[in-house]
């Protein structure tokens, strides 16, 4: 089954607002509850498939196109829900077999895989790179890229270390820092998690309240420490 087209949030506010207006335009007795549910696109979805009878047909063909735009929409966001919950149970070191029954995936493989394809579709959703693509590398640079996943083998422990000091402190980051981080919390180093953690880092360094911290206060410690392991990965191949 093919994912369905993005739909930004701002699109869905407009196919929300063509629904309360033609309904005004028309007179409809049942207006009121059109305004009602009109900030809640799943109230305002119930109520347009309730209340079609009698309408004219391009009411009721374009109440259907407009149903469908808030339909996908929310398709989008469950996708960033059903991640949410996914990556919570990761964070608690769940049994991925037995998650993987409630949502009659059969194995703990099939999770992961699950997970990798809502954080593409989070991203898309977002407008922001894909992950995958982050480690696709051009045939030229694959001795460069083997050279670099030697380097990240050898430095597992240093690389384990320092990401977990600044995750200790990624409650002081904005709403993207904390999820960026969040992101590569238990990913496997490779040339890609090297890219999402220093984005994640540099999302946190910009975050107001980080930038006012003290120079001794322990994130900065733990920042520094992994811009100079990042240094000497770039420095590789």
């Amino acid at each position: 089954m093919k994912t369905p087209p993005v739909v930004a949030a701002a699109q869905a506010g407009e196919a929300a607002a063509r629904i309360v207006e033609r309904r005004r335009t028309i007179g409809d007795p049942y207006l009121d509850e059109f305004i009602a549910a009109g900030h809640d696109p799943r109230e305002l979805i119930r109520v347009a498939l309730k209340r079609y009878r009698g309408l004219p047909d391009w009411v009721a063909q374009a109440d259907v196109d407009d149903v469908l735009v808030l339909h996908v929409r929310q398709w989008w966001e469950w996708a960033v829900d059903d991640l949410a919950v996914l990556e919570h149970a990761e964070r608690l070191l769940m049994n991925r077999r037995e998650v993987g029954e409630r949502l009659n995936l059969g194995s703990g493989q099939a999770i992961v895989d699950r997970i990798r394809a809502r954080r593409r579709q989070r991203a898309a959703l977002r407008g922001e790179p894909d992950p995958a693509e982050l480690a696709d590398v051009p045939p030229q640079q694959e001795d460069r890229t083997a050279a670099q996943q030697r380097w990240l083998d050898t430095h597992l422990d240093a690389l384990d270390r320092a990401r977990a000091a600044v995750l200790e402190h990624k409650d002081l980051g904005s709403d993207e820092a904390y999820e960026s981080l969040l992101d590569v919390a238990a990913e496997p180093w490779s040339p890609a998690t090297m890219t999402l953690m220093s984005y994640a880092a540099f999302d946190l360094r910009q975050t107001p309240a980080v930038a006012a911290l003290s120079d001794d206060h322990p994130l900065h410690a733990a920042l520094d420490e992994w811009t100079a392991l990042a240094e000497q990965y770039r420095s590789v191949g």
